[in-house]
């Protein structure tokens, strides 16, 4: 799955919008009053994987639900008014939950083939699922935060210092770092997935905003407003990388991309792109006016950066590989291959040669 936690990355681009986005050009799907936005319209995907794709459409105020053909398999209201969205075992199979004000969480949303539950076995946050027997779950208990960790033989809950909890996962869900914050203080904890579920380390301080991995958890970036580290490897130290305000973030074995997004009243928006190798070291940089996404290529080290006229993707030079005019977006769901999104909602599958 190619899961976008919009929320931290628009406040992180735009900090006088709403929480409910992802990405720039791309307006909040709600505002505060749960209301369609009304910026520019551009649709966006949400997630995606070699079996379809979730697309927030902004102009109807919906999600919709493509398969790997690109039909569309549904369209739901009620998932554009949720926090986190994202696919379970496959897409277009979704869970959408948390709400967009910061106040008490709405019932959670399930999309399952033709079936659709609302609430359901689990109340909360769902921060990550492939279905609802698996599955991590936050719930608010004042200044703390328990989380549900949901297996096929039960669940064990958890009681954990800090609220406002946000998850980064490795394209393999094998590995993941749970967020939290109390006082201005930031805890996380790392999470492993294994034959008998999710088990959760003890709690780590630091200065942190998010994270991304790589499968199988490796590497590691950490990052905060002020300082970022990377882990490359196991048994091996965490040292500093010379980067701030990092807004998104994807991590390969061999690479990683990262992403600030910057504004000003006299510049307008930036967004600031990099392509890393495993130990930090700069392979690419550009700055491009506006705030546009990038997704990085696991297997093939390409990257797809979103552009006002279309989608650029570049190779681990730097060097545009292909340029996909009119797209307003795209992810990559197999080596070498993005699903690709028109401004009129349609979805096709392109690939591309590194």
């Amino acid at each position: 799955m190619k899961r976008r936690l919009w929320a931290l990355v628009f406040l992180a681009a735009i900090g006088a919008l709403v929480a409910w986005a992802t990405l720039s050009d791309h307006t909040p799907a709600a505002s505060a009053d749960g209301s369609p936005g009304t910026d520019s319209g551009k649709p966006l995907i949400v997630d995606s994987d070699q079996h379809g794709a979730l697309v927030l459409d902004i102009a109807s105020g919906e999600v919709i639900g493509f398969d790997a053909h690109g039909s569309v398999r549904w369209r739901d209201r009620d998932l554009a008014k949720r926090l986190y969205v994202s696919c379970l075992a496959q897409c277009p199979d979704a869970v959408g939950s948390g709400s967009p004000d910061g106040g008490a969480p709405p019932p959670v949303v399930w999309r399952t083939g033709t079936s659709r539950g609302v609430g359901g076995p689990v109340t909360g946050t769902v921060l990550w699922a492939r279905s609802p027997q698996d599955a991590i779950v936050a719930r608010d208990e004042g200044e703390h935060s328990l989380i549900d960790l949901r297996r096929a033989r039960g669940t064990s809950t958890h009681p954990v210092v800090g609220t406002d909890p946000h998850l980064f996962t490795a394209p393999d869900a094998s590995h993941a770092v749970l967020v939290l914050t109390q006082g201005g203080t930031a805890w996380y904890r790392m999470l492993n997935h294994g034959p008998n579920g999710w088990e959760m380390s003890e709690p780590h301080t630091a200065p942190l905003d998010g994270a991304c991995l790589g499968r199988s958890g490796r590497p590691v970036l950490l990052y905060g407003s002020n300082d970022t580290f990377l882990k490359a490897d196991a048994g091996t130290a965490p040292h500093r990388l010379p980067a701030k305000n990092i807004g998104q973030c994807s991590a390969s074995p061999s690479a990683l991309l990262t992403q600030e997004f910057t504004g000003s009243t006299d510049d307008g928006a930036q967004t600031v792109s990099r392509l890393l190798d495993r130990f930090g070291r700069v392979r690419w940089e550009r700055t491009d006016t506006g705030i546009h996404s990038g997704d990085l290529d696991p297997d093939t080290g390409l990257v797809a950066l979103s552009a006002d006229t279309g989608v650029v993707v570049l190779d681990s030079a730097g060097r545009p590989a292909a340029r996909i005019a009119g797209a307003v977006d795209a992810q990559f769901v197999r080596p070498g291959c993005l699903i690709v999104l028109t401004p009129d909602r349609h979805i096709t599958t392109r690939c591309v040669r590194s």
